[in-house]
């Protein structure tokens, strides 16, 4: 089994071969990356790493606004989570980084469960691992007859 993880944050692939006959044929296809060999198992160590380096780049992507009520109507406010006071009814406002939406939640428990659940989804979304049997063939080249005039 072959392993892709494409890394956003550096534009880079990870392949993760079973042998170096498959790293080479992989490199004669043209496939440019970062090439080991290793096990499904360290792919998903890649992976794992590959997304906590691209949270811990991207953390000023997420925000969290709460609702206040005023005379005026509702105003959001942003807040940090870790510093709310626990609540069952404060609803709060979580950003979706891929859908450039905001998904509410009701009670700090709940809005902290969908913030980290955002963020995972945004991990998965920006750094990927796929896999395959073999080496998809590279495709071949077009070539065309004619007469060029300067």
């Amino acid at each position: 089994m072959i392993y892709r993880i494409f890394n956003s944050n550096e534009n880079t692939v990870n392949y993760v071969c079973p042998d170096q006959a498959t790293i080479d044929q992989g490199q004669a296809y043209g496939f440019q990356g970062i090439y080991s060999i290793g096990t499904e198992q360290d792919a998903q160590n890649i992976l794992t790493t590959n997304q906590a380096n691209w949270l811990n780049q991207n953390l000023g992507l997420f925000s969290v606004n709460k609702d206040i009520d005023v005379t005026e109507g509702t105003q959001w406010i942003a807040c940090n989570l870790d510093e709310e006071p626990d609540s069952d009814d404060m609803r709060y406002q979580i950003f979706n980084v891929i859908d450039g939406y905001y998904n509410e939640a009701t009670g700090l428990n709940s809005a902290k469960t969908l913030l980290n659940q955002t963020k995972q989804n945004t991990q998965n979304w920006f750094v990927a691992l796929n896999s395959f049997e073999t080496w998809p063939k590279p495709p071949s080249p077009t070539l065309s007859e004619g007469v060029q005039t300067l």
